[in-house]
């Protein structure tokens, strides 16, 4: 065998074994739904997992999200809290930085960025969720 058929054959067997490598290699992400546990420490019980598309231009304008969910979370009270899935951590603690809104408390954990509503809430309740919501991925 001479070096051209080597090359030739090693092209060859790269070109083949491409498409193997390359899905072996994608991360798939988890589901949206599954950054709401089914229930939280303190008697927290979730409700049904809605995915929504409409973003605030304070999100957007640090990053896209690539999915959007929302819940309402009974136990003491309840709690309607929405998720976003960002591209990365960085941007979901960017946005717990930089994140200000007086009816909502934010929190981040890992690419997950948490919103809680203050509406027909207090924020110790609130922030009771958020509190248990980082506490579940850890």
């Amino acid at each position: 065998m001479n070096r051209r058929t080597v090359m030739a054959f090693c092209i060859l067997f790269a070109a083949c074994l491409a498409p193997v490598f390359s899905t072996g290699c994608r991360r798939d992400e988890p589901e949206i739904e599954d950054a709401f546990p089914v229930e939280l420490q303190g008697g927290w019980k979730r409700a049904a997992v809605v995915r929504i598309t409409d973003v605030p231009a304070e999100i957007s304008q640090v990053g896209n999200p690539t999915a959007v969910a929302v819940t309402t979370y009974t136990g003491q009270g309840a709690v309607r809290v929405r998720a976003y899935r960002m591209k990365n951590q960085t941007l979901a603690f960017e946005l717990q930085q930089k994140y200000h809104n007086a009816d909502e408390l934010a929190a981040a954990r890992g690419p997950l960025f948490y919103v809680a509503m203050l509406t027909n809430t207090d924020r110790g309740t609130a922030m009771a969720v958020l509190s248990e919501l980082r506490r579940a991925g850890q």
